[in-house]
């Protein structure tokens, strides 16, 4: 627990705009040195409260019913990408005042896109956070074809929003168009939501033939009867 509290502190320290692995410092050894030092931190937890026999996030991804693990994961990358932006909206001229190159990158930033994204990051993690809470708390395991064309149409736009969001972001000029967690939060909430999208179509088309095979088995089974039937009346 100490490490992962250290090493957390320590990446929202040094990767941020002002931290000496931020967006633009050319530290790319220390960015993904303090990165790999903490996620291993968490995993070394996670191992140790799987042998303690307590609540595991791996299993909880592998295990989670529906669509659980992806919007949880989706929650964490969007809130987490939201609050880099605003703190990189915040503080980019004070964190690139001896960085004069990024300092023009950032000054050409509009100010669209900066609300734009802060206001995507965070939609989509209030939007995920909730789907997550009803399937957690879910107490019928089926969902109701009302439910499923909402999700899937909440879906649907946010691959619509994210994919143009991703591009126009990414390129050169764009807010994270430099290595930092920006960058990487951003491509992660894009492909995950193309993800979640993705897995949505198959458990939609899964669906339909569970339901086309029930109906094809119970018209096999009353034809079935009614032959039967037929055989009886002939022999009386």
């Amino acid at each position: 627990m100490f490490f992962v509290i250290w090493w957390s502190v320590a990446a929202v320290l040094n990767t941020n705009i002002k931290g000496v692995a931020g967006e633009g410092k050319n530290s790319e050894n220390v960015y993904y040195s303090t990165w790999v030092c903490c996620i291993s931190s968490y995993i070394l937890l996670d191992d140790w409260c799987v042998t303690g026999k307590v609540f595991s996030l791996k299993k909880f991804i592998r295990d989670a019913p529906h669509h659980s693990s992806g919007w949880f994961m989706l929650s964490i990358f969007s809130l987490l990408n939201f609050f880099c932006f605003y703190f990189l909206y915040i503080y980019w001229e004070e964190g690139t005042i001896d960085y004069p190159e990024m300092h023009i990158i950032y000054e050409n930033v509009s100010q669209l896109q900066w609300v734009w994204i802060m206001t995507l990051c965070f939609l989509t993690g209030i939007t995920s956070l909730s789907f997550l809470l009803v399937e957690i708390f879910r107490i019928d395991d089926n969902k109701s074809s009302l439910e499923n064309i909402f999700e899937g149409s909440i879906l649907l736009v946010l691959v619509v929003g994210w994919i143009p969001t991703v591009v126009v972001a990414t390129m050169p000029g764009g807010a994270a168009s430099t290595v930092g967690n920006s960058y990487f939060l951003t491509w992660g909430c894009g492909v995950l939501v193309i993800r979640i999208f993705v897995a949505k179509i198959q458990s939609w088309r899964k669906q339909i033939y569970e339901v086309r095979s029930r109906q094809l088995q119970e018209y096999h089974d009353a034809q079935a009867k009614a032959v039967s039937m037929n055989t009886i009346d002939v022999t009386i």
